[in-house]
């Protein structure tokens, strides 16, 4: 589960949105979970990201809502944020467009990504559903209080806007987590996405794929090309091997 992480200060928090425009003819836009990470600290993550010297955009939860609160300046709708995120992206209009995120910051841009043209979407244990009557059906109890605040929101569920949803959507779930495997197997039955399991992985797993030395092939892949994302065997996660492959 994340947690907020109190303790590092390397990055702002108490900003919505930050840009790096590395005048690139690619734009990552990149969702941050409810610690303001993506599997890991947000500077980890564009360290990740710098080699590919691409445009980034990146997001942050300020209230832990899923990105369902109102925000100042962007409104109170995923489709009026969506307005607003295509008025910051304009300065990158004839760029090519990816959408990241991890936990709620995957559910993020699932939800954005209906409103906003983007070449693909790549998940890392996304929540895929916030509303109640699914929580309850699926057996999903994590972060009660969060959840509760934001009941009589609109756009909880990913068959709410999967139609709406026209890029490819890859998912990546840890094998040892339970819950986000059933986030995945939800938004394979409901959408286009294609879903990996990293075994042995738990709920930070793009953090367990940067120690496992392949977050910088898949976002390779991802950002650079056409080809889907490739199946791994043999990997090393602390003292684990494990594998990543897609289910089919």
């Amino acid at each position: 589960m994340e947690q907020v992480d109190n303790t590092d200060n390397t990055e702002s928090t108490d900003s919505f949105v930050d840009i790096v425009d590395n005048n690139s003819t690619h734009t990552v836009i990149v969702f941050g979970g409810l610690g303001h990470k993506v599997g890991m600290p947000i500077f980890e993550f564009k360290k990740a990201l710098s080699p590919f010297k691409v445009n980034i955009v990146f997001f942050r939860d300020m209230t832990r809502s899923w990105y369902h609160n109102p925000i100042p300046e962007f409104g109170h709708t995923f489709q009026e944020k969506s307005k607003k995120i295509q008025t910051l992206l304009e300065p990158f209009k004839d760029t090519k467009k990816y959408l990241i995120g991890s936990s709620a910051g995957g559910f993020a841009a699932l939800m954005f990504g209906a409103f906003i043209q983007a070449e693909g979407a790549l998940l890392f244990g996304p929540q895929v559903f916030t509303d109640k009557p699914t929580r309850r059906l699926l057996g999903e109890k994590r972060w009660p209080r969060l959840t509760n605040n934001i009941e009589g929101h609109e756009n909880r569920n990913i068959c709410q806007l999967s139609g709406q949803i026209s890029h490819p959507v890859y998912i990546i779930a840890g094998g040892s987590s339970q819950l986000d495997i059933m986030h995945a197997l939800y938004a394979k039955a409901h959408s286009n996405a294609e879903i990996y399991l990293l075994s042995k992985g738990g709920h930070n797993v793009a953090l367990e794929l940067k120690n496992a030395n392949i977050l910088h092939n898949i976002l390779e892949t991802y950002l650079l090309s056409n080809d889907p994302i490739k199946e791994y065997s043999g990997l090393k996660i602390g003292n684990r091997l494990a594998r990543l492959e897609r289910i089919r």
